[in-house]
This record gives structure tokens, sequence and C-alpha cells, in this order.
């Protein structure tokens, strides 16, 4: 991203190179004038004193005009000032352009006047009326161009709002259609327009790929090549809730391309949320997708590849992400109440901060995952993988970890936990989790690993397997 400084640099070679072009024109115009008017080459001496300060005085409106110029872009980089004036763009534009003519009618009326007396004494009369009429005419052409060129530019933005809004309009209604292709190009329009016009219609795409992704079903109705995937499988409903179609996962895609600047775009409007609550988005493909901030109420995310997705501060409530890949994933301050991702893939994942309660994550693989601060109370946590895992400062209210393999994890200061519950968990021989600061939250004790309960444990499996091997021998 360039800076405030590199842009204003740009703009003011910009303005050098109009300078000398100015001036080239100018002194091109005047050495035609001397050339070839016949007066010219008479009064040759009077003319170049006309010429001189003339040519002063343009030099120094063109070197005013540049720094006022730079001034206006300095200001307009404000952005209340940047907002007022791009409301009123053309109102600004004609009375810049009115008071530029007359500034220059103003500050060149002496050299024209003084210029208009030797022309007078030196040309015949025959000549007078018509120098007089060319000079009117002249003045009267630089007049209408100066009021009509706001119109020009005022015409020239309506007509390019309309195109926008008419461009806005087919890719909406292409959403609609029953034919997947055009669903498909309907999509990737509404992309195009946003990511051109980001500040004027990224709110309004979103908003209809969100509906889109929502009422799928709503959009383009039942006609089509959805009735013959309906056909294909039998049965109809169940197909349709079955996984997510194609033309849905690439408007899904579309969305998770959001940027730094648009993610701005949407905190600037206040009370806006990017709504996908309840989408079906089951076995969809969603690598790197950006999805901070998004609401997915009870949304389904079953069998879904999320590796390396952003999840920061989502509302993933009720959600149903079994078996979901989300290797890598940014989970951190996500609320996740009674989320449930059982059997899932969720290694070196960051959940810091993660609200977890009762969230059901059983044989999940949670391995080398980040679960700092995170909030597991009633959380269903038996089976899970948490190998090198990072629990320091976790809250395990009532959590269920039984079964849960804790080898190398990081557990000091947890709060919740007590004893009993993690007797019950499981470790590799020489790999036991880090308890330090760790207190019982029944007993008010530090946990041990190697407590009396688990020994207990330890021994009545042992038995129970020494008898269960005994019969399988006893059976002929």
């Amino acid at each position: 991203m360039r800076s405030a400084k590199g842009w204003l640099a740009e703009l003011f070679w910009q303005n050098v190179r109009l300078f000398f072009i100015y001036l080239s024109i100018l002194v091109a115009g005047v050495a035609t004038i001397i050339k070839y008017w016949s007066p010219v080459k008479e009064f040759g001496i009077a003319i170049r004193d006309i010429v001189f300060p003339i040519l002063h005085d343009g030099l120094l409106l063109i070197i005013a005009s540049s720094f006022i110029f730079l001034s206006l872009v300095f200001v307009s980089m404000q952005r209340s000032l940047r907002r007022l004036i791009r409301k009123h763009l053309v109102f600004c534009v004609w009375i810049l352009a009115l008071s530029t003519f007359s500034f220059i009618l103003i500050w060149n009326w002496p050299s024209l006047v003084w210029a208009s007396s030797i022309v007078r004494e030196n040309i015949p009369d025959e000549k007078q009326l018509e120098i007089a009429s060319a000079v009117l005419r002249n003045i009267g052409l630089v007049f209408v161009a100066t009021i009509s060129f706001p119109v020009v530019v005022w015409r020239g933005f309506v007509s390019q709002q309309d195109h926008l809004h008419a461009r806005y309009q087919k890719g909406a209604d292409m959403l609609a259609s029953g034919n997947r292709a055009t669903r498909y190009a309907g999509v990737h329009a509404l992309q195009t327009l946003y990511r051109e016009h980001a500040t004027v219609y990224y709110i309004q795409v979103i908003e209809s790929l969100c509906a889109f992704v929502r009422y799928p079903e709503k959009s383009h109705g039942d006609s089509g090549d959805n009735q013959e995937s309906q056909k294909k499988a039998g049965t109809a409903k169940t197909e349709s809730v079955a996984r997510c179609t194609p033309d849905v996962e690439t408007a899904i895609v579309t969305i998770g391309k959001r940027n730094s600047k648009q993610v701005a775009l949407e905190k600037q409007k206040k009370r806006w949320r990017l709504n996908l609550d309840g989408v079906n988005l089951k076995h969809a493909s969603l690598p790197y997708a950006n999805l901070c901030h998004v609401h997915l109420v009870r949304a389904d995310l079953s069998n879904a590849r999320l590796d390396h997705v952003n999840f920061l501060s989502a509302m993933l409530a009720f959600a149903d992400m079994t078996e979901a890949n989300l290797v890598s994933a940014n989970l951190s301050d996500a609320r996740m109440f009674q989320t449930k991702l059982n059997h899932g893939w969720i290694n070196y994942a960051n959940l810091s901060g993660a609200r977890l309660y009762r969230a059901e994550l059983r044989n999940v693989l949670l391995m080398h995952a980040d679960l700092l601060e995170a909030n597991l109370g009633r959380a269903d946590i038996s089976g899970t993988y948490l190998c090198n895992a990072d629990l320091s400062g976790a809250r395990l209210d009532d959590a269920i970890l039984s079964g849960a393999d804790l080898s190398g994890a990081d557990m000091a200061y947890v709060t919740g936990l007590t004893q009993a519950e993690l007797d019950k968990t499981n470790a590799e021989f020489g790999a036991p989790p880090n308890l330090l600061g760790a207190v019982c939250a029944r007993k008010n004790k530090l946990l041990e690993w190697d407590s009396p309960g688990r020994k207990r444990r330890e021994v009545a499996e042992a038995r129970k397997a020494k008898k269960g091997g005994q019969r399988g021998k006893s059976k002929p």
C-alpha cells in the first residue's frame, strides 16, 4: 500500500508535467501569432511588450493553480471533507471552472486593455470591427465552455452510475436463473463489480450473495439441472439437503476472498453483519477463506474442508462441523456454543479465547492446537487427542475428559478441572501433561498426574484385561 507521502509526490510530478505542457502550448501559440499575423509583424515591438507580460502572468497563474490543486488534494484526504466534496462534486467543479475563468480574465484585463489600445492606434478602421468581433466571439466560446464543462462531467457521472446499476441488476437476475452455468456467471459478474467499485457496491453484492447462499432453492426454484440431480438421486428432498451445491460453493468462495479493506468497510456500517445463518455447506471446499466476523449459527459444515480458514470472532453457535478439516484454522475468539466438532481434524488450529461452552469434541484430533484461555465449560472432550496442545489458562468447568490423550499438553493454571476427571485421561509414558499451578475445583489442592486414583484405575484395568484374556483361552 502506498503512503500518503508517496501519493502526494506522484501528484506533484504530474502537475509539473502539466505545467510544462501548458508552457509549451502557450509558447507555440505566441510564436504562431508572431509568425503568421501581419499586424504583429508590423508592430513587433508593441506585441513584444504585450506578450511578455501575458507570459509572465500565465506562468504565475499555472504555478499558483498547481499549489492550489495540491492543497485541495491534501484537504480532500480528510474523510469528512472528502465526503462533502464527493457529494457536491458537480457544484465544486463548476465553481472551480468559473473562478478560474474569472481569475484569468481579471488578471490579464490591464494587458488586454493596453493591447487593444495599441491595436486601435496601428490598425486601420476597417479591420478593427472584424478584430473586435473575433475577440468577443472567442471570449463567448470560452465562457460557454466553462459553463458547459460541469454539465458534461455530471452527465458522464450519471451515465456511469446507470451503467453500474444495470450491471448489478443483471448479476442479481442471473443468480435467480434456473441454469447452473448462468448462476456461475452471475456470481463472477457480481464479484468483478464489487472489486472494481468496492466503496459503492461491496455491501450490496455481499448481501445478495449471502441471500443466495442461505436460500438457494428460493433463488432459482426447482427447475433445470436441480430437478435432474434430484431425479438421479431418487430422493429429492434428501439430495437437496445432503451436500452443498457447486454454485453455492462458488458463491461462498467469492465471499471468502474478502481482504482487509473490505472488512473495514463492513465495520464502518453500523449494525451490519455478514449473515450466513443456517447455510448448507456440507462437503464444501473452502481452504484459506476469510470468514472473520461471520455469523454461521446452525450452519451445516460437516465433512467440509476448512483448513487455514480465518474464523476470527465468528459466530458458530449450534453449528455442525462433524468430521470437518480445520487444520491450521484460526478460530480465536470464536463463539462456538454447543457446536459439534466430533471426529474432526483440528491439528495446529488457533482456538485461543474461543468459547466452546457445551461443545462436542469427541474423538477429535487437537494435536499442537492453541487453546490458550479457551472456555471449555461442560464440553465433551472424551477420546480427544490433545498431544502437545496448549491449554494453559483454559476453563474446564464440568468438562468431560474421559479417555482423552494429554501427552505433552500444557495445562498450566487451568481452572474448573477435578482430580477425578483428570484421572480418567491418558498420556504416553514419560510425557505427562504440564499441570503447573492447576488446582482441583472441588478439593482446592494442586492436581497430580500420578495420583492414587489413577493408580487404582490402572490396576483395575489391568485386572479386567487379564480376566478377559483368561476367558478367551478357556473357550474351545
